[in-house]
């Protein structure tokens, strides 16, 4: 299966999607899906690469999975999409700093989910404590209970029919 997956690569351009995780049994693993032109189907097709067990630093055990174990070119390489964290997108030894050292014209793409996640966090950081716990509780406040939902709702259509106020 892989050397089918591998054959239909053949020397063309591909991209990477990889992520990060670590299984029940508390080892690190390195998930990677390859995007990539079929000449087979003549298409564009995204399939599982690989799932990698990490033993050392990411960005090394990805570039040897590559060269070595499939024997892709890390310079056919034009796309590296990742989640935002510093082993992927450091400045120092980072899996695209590396991967830039041998293909400086590879494109990057940071998960938004991610982003929107570490941009949400720093922002709550800036406000005061007891907002993040008043917005989680209200949130538990009516997540369980349809009957509060349902008058909620009721009240918010009440709220916006209201014709806004006027000084006259």
């Amino acid at each position: 299966m892989l050397s089918n997956l591998l054959n239909d690569i053949g020397d063309s351009e591909y991209s990477l999607i990889i992520d990060e995780s670590t299984d029940i049994s508390a080892r690190k693993k390195l998930c990677v899906v390859v995007r990539y032109p079929s000449c087979k189907k003549r298409r564009i097709l995204t399939s599982f690469l690989g799932l990698i067990e990490l033993q050392r630093a990411v960005p090394d055990a990805l570039i040897e999975f590559l060269e070595r174990c499939v024997k892709l070119n890390v310079k056919r390489c034009t796309g590296l999409a990742t989640d935002g964290c510093n082993t992927m997108v450091g400045a120092h030894n980072s899996v695209i700093s590396r991967f830039r050292e041998l293909n400086p014209n590879i494109t990057h793409i940071k998960c938004i989910c991610h982003s929107l996640q570490l941009c949400t966090s720093y922002a709550m950081k800036k406000l005061p404590p007891h907002l993040e716990f008043m917005v989680a509780e209200t949130h538990r406040y009516f997540a369980n209970s349809t009957l509060r939902q349902q008058k909620y709702v009721a009240l918010y259509a009440t709220i916006n029919l209201l014709p806004p106020y006027s000084s006259e």
